[in-house]
C-alpha cells in the first residue's frame, strides 16, 4: 500500500491541507506545533477512526479549536487516494466526513446539538460505516497496519502479544529434537495435551495451591463437625412420645371446633373473607379507573402518534436534505480543486523534459551510451507512470463532480415535497388533539362496582350482629387451649432432640469422609510438585531453541524471550535488544533503525506493506530505508507552515 494523495479539511489544526506524493517517499519539514503529527493522525482517523496513540474520538478532539477552546468548524473531512499492489496495481479513493447533528425537540423553539454522524465514501460512492470498515479490514487489518507503519509500535505491544507475533513467524519448533534424550519430558509433552507448557504449569501450580489450601483446612473442618454434637438420647423413646402428644393435640382441637368458640371462629372467618373481598373490589375499581383513563388517552394517542411520527420524520428529512446539500456543495468544491490541480500537474509534468546526467555522481567518469539510454528509459517510464496516476485522479474527480450535481438536484426536489407534506399533517394533528375525553365515573363499569360493594356491606353488617350474640355466651374451652399450648411446647423440645440426633449421625459420617480426603490430597500434592519441576526443565529445553529460531529473522535486532526467576523457574518475556542493549536503553536513532528492521521482517512474513511514518526523524542521521513508502516528520526551527519534499525513489539504504 502506498499513499498517493491526502486531503484534510478542518482536522485539528489542519484547516485545508493537501499532500500529493504520487507514491514516493516524503519528507515533511516544520517547526513544533505546525501540524506534522496531525498529518499522521488524519490518515489513521480516515482508516480506523483513531489517532496515532490509538485513541478514538471519545479521547481526543478532531475538530479545530480556538484559543478559548471553542469549536471553529462544525464539519471535519479527510480523504486519501491509495495505490494497492496485490497482484495488479490499482487505485482506491477513500473519504470520511464527521459532521454535527442538530434536532428540535417537541415544544422547543430552536434546534440543539444532539450528536454527530459519520459519512463514508469509497471511490466516490457513499457506503455504510460498517461496510467502510470492512473494506479497510480487507485491505489491511488495523493491528497489522500499526505494526507495519510505526517503528515504535512493536516495542509498545504487551509482551504476550509481541511473543504471539514472533511465534507465528517461526511457525513452531521441532519439539522432538529439542527434547531428545529426555524421556520424562517427552512423557510430559503427551500429558499436557492441548495446553501450552506455560499454561499447563500454571494449571498444575493452581491445582497444587488448591490442594495445599484444602489440606490445611481439613483438621479445622473435622473439629467443626464434631464440635456441634449433643448429649446421647434414646431416639425411639423420644419419637414415641412426640407421636402420642400430637394425637392428643388433634383430639383437643376437634373438641374445641364443636364448642361455641368454634362457631365464633367460623363467623370471624366469614367476616375476614368479606372484608378481603371488599378490599379486592376497591383495588379492581381503582385499576379499572386507571385503565379506563389510559384507554381513552391511548385511543387518542393512537390517532395522534402516526401523525407525530410523520411530523418528526419529515422534520428530520428536511434537516438531512439541507445538511446533505451543504455537505455536497463543499465536497463539489474540493473535487473541482482536485480536478484543476490534476490538470495543472499533468500539463507541468508532460512539458518537463527528461534530463539525464552523463557523468557518474560516484566516480566522476563519463557514462556509456548504453547506460545513458537505460537511465533515460527508466526515467521516461517513471514519468509515464506518474502521468497515468495524475490522469486517474482527474478522472475520479470529474466522476465525483457529476455524481454530486445529481444528488444536489434530487435533494432540492425532496425539500419542496417534504415541506408541503409537513404543513398538511400539522393541520390534521391540531384538529384531532382538540377532541374531549369521557370520564370513568359516568360509565356502566363504575355502577357495577358500586352495586357489588353495597351487597357485601349488607352481608358484613349481618355477620357482625351474629358475632355480638355469640360472644355474650360463656367460653367452655379455655382449659383445652392451655393444655394444647403445653403439649406443643413439649413436642417442639422432642423434635429438637430428634434433629440433634440426626445431625450427630451425619457429623460422624462426615469425619470419616474428611479423613479419606486428607490421605488422597497428600498423594495428589506430591504428584503435582514432581510434574511442576518437569515443566520447568521442559521450558528451559525449549527456550534456547525458540530464541535461536526467532532471531534468525532479523538483521540487527535480537529478542530475549525468557527470564530466570528467583525461584529457579522461567517466565515469558519479550524484550527487544540490539547488541545486548535493551530497547529502553537505546538512543532514539537506534530505536528507529531497530523498529525499521522489525517492520522489514514483518513485511516479509505477512506479504503486506504500508506507508511508514517516522516522527522526530531529524535526530536520525543514518536511516535504514525499507522497501515500503517512507514519510519522515522532521522538526526544523522557524519553518511554518510545513514544507513538503518528495524524495527520489532511488535513495540508497544507509543514507539519511
Amino acid at each position: 500500500m502506498k499513499l498517493i494523495e491526502l486531503h484534510a479539511r478542518n482536522f485539528k489544526g489542519l484547516r485545508d491541507f493537501h499532500l500529493q506524493t504520487y507514491g514516493d517517499d516524503i519528507d515533511i519539514f516544520g517547526d513544533n506545533a505546525t501540524g506534522k503529527t496531525s498529518v499522521y493522525d488524519a490518515f489513521l482517523w480516515l482508516l480506523f477512526g483513531k489517532d496515532s496513540a490509538g485513541h478514538d474520538t471519545s479521547h481526543f478532539s478532531i475538530k479545530p479549536l480556538g484559543a478559548d477552546g471553542s469549536v471553529l468548524a462544525p464539519e471535519v473531512e479527510v480523504s486519501a487516494t491509495l495505490s494497492i499492489e496485490s497482484g495488479a496495481r490499482r487505485i482506491i479513493a477513500l473519504r470520511k466526513v464527521f459532521s454535527e447533528k442538530w434536532e428540535r425537540k417537541r415544544g422547543e423553539a430552536s434546534e440543539r446539538l444532539t450528536g454527530h454522524e459519520t459519512t463514508c465514501f469509497v471511490d466516490g460512492l457513499p457506503v455504510k460505516v460498517t461496510d467502510f470498515q470492512s473494506k479497510i479490514e480487507s485491505l489491511i487489518p488495523e493491528d497489522l497496519f500499526r505494526l507495519l507503519t510505526s517503528p515504535y509500535r512493536f516495542s509498545q505491544l504487551p509482551k504476550a502479544d509481541a511473543r504471539k507475533v514472533l511465534m507465528d513467524m517461526i511457525g513452531g519448533v521441532d519439539i522432538v529434537a529439542a527434547l531428545a534424550g529426555k524421556p520424562e519430558l517427552m512423557k510430559l509433552e503427551v500429558e499436557r495435551g492441548e495446553y501450552d507448557i506455560e499454561s499447563y504449569r500454571k494449571m498444575l501450580d493452581g491445582h497444587r495451591r488448591e490442594a495445599n489450601a484444602m489440606l490445611k483446612q481439613l483438621p479445622a473442618r473435622m473439629d467443626e463437625a464434631l464440635r456441634g454434637k449433643g448429649p446421647v438420647v434414646c431416639v425411639d423413646l423420644v419419637a414415641s412420645e412426640v407421636a402420642r402428644k400430637r394425637a392428643l393435640v388433634e383430639q383437643y382441637q376437634q373438641e374445641i371446633a364443636a364448642s361455641q368458640d368454634g362457631r365464633v371462629a367460623g363467623v370471624k372467618a366469614q367476616i375476614q373473607t368479606i372484608e378481603a373481598e371488599l378490599a379486592s373490589i376497591e383495588r379492581e375499581r381503582r385499576l379499572s379507573a386507571q385503565a379506563w383513563d389510559a384507554d381513552e388517552l391511548r385511543a387518542q394517542s393512537a390517532r395522534l402518534q402516526p401523525l407525530e411520527d410523520d411530523m418528526a420524520r419529515l422534520q428530520a428529512r428536511l434537516r438531512e436534505l439541507k445538511s446533505n446539500t451543504e455537505t455536497l456543495s463543499g465536497s463539489k468544491a474540493v473535487q473541482e480543486r482536485q480536478r484543476d490541480k490534476a490538470r495543472e500537474d499533468w500539463v507541468a509534468l508532460e512539458a518537463k523534459p527528461v534530463e539525464v546526467t552523463e557523468i557518474c555522481p560516484t566516480c566522476g567518469q563519463h557514462l556509456s551510451d548504453e547506460a545513458i539510454q537505460q537511465t533515460r528509459a527508466a526515467l521516461e517510464a517513471l514519468k509515464d507512470e506518474r502521468l497515468l496516476t495524475i490522469q486517474e485522479l482527474g478522472e475520479l474527480a470529474v466522476k465525483e463532480i457529476g455524481s454530486i450535481d445529481g444528488q444536489m438536484r434530487t435533494g432540492s426536489e425532496g425539500i419542496v415535497a417534504a415541506e408541503k407534506e409537513l404543513q398538511r399533517i400539522v393541520a390534521q394533528h391540531t384538529e384531532i388533539a382538540a377532541f374531549p375525553l369521557q370520564s370513568f365515573e359516568n360509565s356502566s363499569k363504575a355502577a357495577e362496582y358500586g352495586a357489588r360493594k353495597l351487597s357485601l356491606d349488607s352481608q358484613l353488617g349481618d355477620l357482625h350482629s351474629k358475632l355480638v350474640e355469640l360472644l355474650r355466651g360463656d367460653t367452655k374451652s379455655d382449659a383445652l387451649k392451655i393444655e394444647i399450648d403445653r403439649l406443643r411446647s413439649e413436642i417442639a423440645e422432642g423434635e429438637k432432640q430428634l434433629a440433634q440426633a440426626e445431625a450427630d449421625k451425619r457429623a460422624d459420617a462426615r469425619v470419616v469422609e474428611l479423613e479419606a480426603e486428607q490421605r488422597s490430597l497428600g498423594g495428589e500434592l506430591e504428584s503435582l510438585e514432581r510434574k511442576i519441576i518437569l515443566c520447568e526443565e521442559y521450558m528451559r529445553a525449549m527456550a534456547t531453541e525458540i530464541e535461536k529460531r526467532v532471531n534468525d529473522f532479523f538483521e540487527i535486532v535480537g529478542f530475549r524471550l525468557f527470564v530466570e526467576q528467583i525461584n529457579g523457574g522461567l517466565a515469558d518475556t519479550c524484550e527487544v535488544v540490539v547488541n545486548g542493549v535493551p530497547w529502553a536503553d537505546l538512543n532514539h536513532a537506534m530505536q528507529v533503525n531497530a523498529g525499521l528492521d522489525i517492520i522489514s521482517a514483518l513485511t516479509r512474513h505477512y506479504g503486506k506493506s504500508a506507508p511508514i511514518f517516522i516522527d522526530n526523524s531529524e535526530s536520525v542521521t543514518r536511516l535504514r530505508v525499507p522497501s515500503a513508502q517512507l514519510i519522515r516528520l522532521v522538526v526544523v526551527a522557524g519553518v511554518s507552515p510545513m514544507e513538503i519534499t518528495r524524495v527520489e525513489s532511488a535513495r540508497k539504504e544507509g543514507v539519511a
